[in-house]
Parts: C-alpha cells; structure tokens; sequence
C-alpha cells in the first residue's frame, strides 16, 4: 500500500508540476493521499482479524506498554527534528543555496540507510519471537547476521559511489554545481553507510520489548550533528557540514556496541 501511494504521489506531484499548478494544490494532494493510505491500511488490516472480531476502545494496552511507546515516539522526534533544523542551520550559517545542495545530497544518500533499515526490519517481529520462546542467544545470532549483510552491502554500494560522486554530481549539476558539493556528497555516504550499519542493531533491541536504549542514541546522534553543524558550517560551508553528519553518525558504531553488551546480559541465566 506504501509503495503504490508513493508512486501515485511522485506522479501527481510530477503532474502537477508539468501543468506549473500552485503549491498549495501538491501540498493538498499529498494529504489526501496520506489520508487515503491510512483509511486503506486500516481497512487491510481489519480484513485479517478473526471473524467477530472488531476494533475497541482499551486502553489497558496502552497504559501496559506506555514507556516503551514513549521511547519510540521520543526516537520519531529525535529524526524529525534533527532532519529539519540541519538545513534550517546551513542555510542560516551558510545560505539558502547552500541548504538546498545539503538537501539534495543528504536525499540521495541516505536512501542506504533506508534501505539497509527496511532489509532487517523484519528482526523486530523475528526478535519478539526468539525472546516469545525463550531463545535468547538466537537474538544475538540473528543480530550477527544482520551486521555482516549490512556491512557486506554498504561496502558494495560504497566503494563506487565515493569514486562516482564527481563525475555524476558533474554531469547532474554542471554550472549549478557549487564548491564543496562533491567533498559533502563523499562525506555524506561515508556516515550514512556507518549509520546503516548499525541500523539491525536498533531493530533487534527495540524487539527485546526496550526502547529505552535507542531513544537516548537517537538524541544523541541528533544533539551531535546540530551542534557540531553550528559549530563547523560557518567556516567549512559544504564541507563543515558533511563532517558534522559523519560525526553524528558515527554514534551507531558506540550504540551498536551497548546492544551487544545488553543482549551478553539478556543471554546471562538469570539476569533475562
């Protein structure tokens, strides 16, 4: 369902566009287009419940589960924030030409940690599952095997893109290309692929029933890259700022370390 939304909203963007319509109306057409994922997701998943069974008002759940949700909202705001306030601080401290090279480069990117967090999320359910069954030294197995598919990826898609950044960006660009662009771009898979690394990691905890541990990184990480953002970007323009996201990434590789030192003492008898 996803997929088929994004695809019909790239469309009706790219159609709206052609026809030099109002921003107002693409901004319209998403919404109704969010809004129509959802009464459709809902739908789907109504349709897989047991006959009889229909969707109530029981907030016992909520109140049961409600630190661990709170840890996943505060993870949620963490990203949302940061990845808003960092073009926010490039164009202030740089310029508004400035933010919309970062932009366009942090888009094309980041779409490895993406796609590395979509691969392994099925190890959330999988997770909750082993634990289900009392099988916890099967979470830090599957958490091994996750890390060396990332790592085996992200090696893959890294080497050529780093050796690609100047000639593509050369041949996207041309004359619009500014200075600094092909140094952020390299900088920027750099700590994307870093990130991705660690990106099983977050799955794999989280479905240990804790969220706790994520939350704290996830601000972590976003506190780093702002901060070292304000720090950097006056003076290194592009390049200050491609730094500062390697830096903040580069947090995954100490979360990364204190899931495996959990999951040594979820496996420790006794201390589950």
């Amino acid at each position: 369902v996803q997929t088929a939304t994004t695809m019909a909203l790239w469309l009706t963007l790219l159609m709206l566009a052609i026809y030099d319509r109002p921003i107002v109306e693409m901004v319209v057409a998403a919404i109704l287009l969010t809004a129509l994922t959802g009464f459709i997701s809902a739908w789907l998943a109504q349709s897989q419940l047991p006959a009889g069974l229909r969707f109530k008002a029981d907030f016992r759940a909520v109140r049961a589960d409600a630190r661990f949700s709170f840890g996943l909202s505060l993870l949620q705001l963490s990203n949302v924030l940061a990845f808003q306030l960092d073009r926010v601080i490039v164009s202030a401290l740089a310029s508004p030409a400035a933010a919309g090279t970062y932009a366009l480069c942090v888009g094309l990117a980041n779409k490895t940690l993406f796609g590395i967090a979509s691969l392994t999320s099925f190890a959330f359910p999988a997770v909750a599952s082993l634990r289900a069954e009392g099988r916890n030294a099967d979470v830090a197995s599957l958490l091994q095997v996750l890390q060396r598919v990332a790592i085996i990826s992200m090696a893959a898609i890294l080497v050529p893109a780093l050796f690609l950044s100047a000639p593509f960006l050369s041949l996207w660009l041309r004359t619009a290309l500014q200075p600094g662009t092909i140094e952020l771009l390299q900088l920027l898979w750099i700590g994307y692929a870093i990130a991705a690394i660690g990106a099983p990691a977050t799955h794999v905890i989280t479905g240990t029933g804790t969220s706790r541990l994520a939350a704290v990184f996830a601000w972590m990480t976003a506190l780093t890259l702002l901060g070292t953002m304000a720090l950097l970007v006056p003076s290194y323009g592009l390049i200050g700022a491609g730094v500062a996201n390697m830096t903040a990434m580069s947090t995954a590789l100490i979360f990364l370390l204190l899931v495996r030192r959990q999951l040594r003492v979820i496996q420790t008898p006794g201390r589950a």
